[in-house]
């Protein structure tokens, strides 16, 4: 079913984007919705996705340049100090009674 808008010159927005919005001006105490206000709270969201895409781009080409890669040079990730797979530690009593009074050996890559 379609639902068109009292202006026509609005921009296209889902219907997810539309509850999205609606709940976060009801939780900001706004009771009646208009059109209008409906349609500013959009553009202010798209206003931010579209500053944090922009500074996401300038962050990773000047992290390309600091890094002296070119354009469209992925990054990758350097192997950290360690981390290669260790198999767990064998069970020093193979008669498949478990002492539940001993606290459990913890894994190598276990932080506690």
């Amino acid at each position: 079913m379609e639902a068109p808008y009292a202006d026509l010159r609005r921009p296209r927005i889902s219907l997810a984007e539309q509850r999205a919005v609606c709940k976060m001006l009801r939780a900001e105490g706004q009771r009646a919705l208009t059109e209008e206000r409906l349609f500013e709270a959009i553009e202010t969201q798209r206003a931010i996705v579209r500053r944090a895409l922009a500074d996401t781009r300038r962050v990773r080409r000047e992290d390309r340049k600091s890094t002296g890669q070119g354009r469209g040079a992925r990054v990758r990730a350097t192997p950290t100090a360690g981390a290669a797979w260790n198999p767990p530690p064998e069970p020093a009593d193979t008669s498949g009674e478990v002492d539940y009074s001993k606290p459990a050996p913890p894994y190598p890559v276990e932080l506690w």
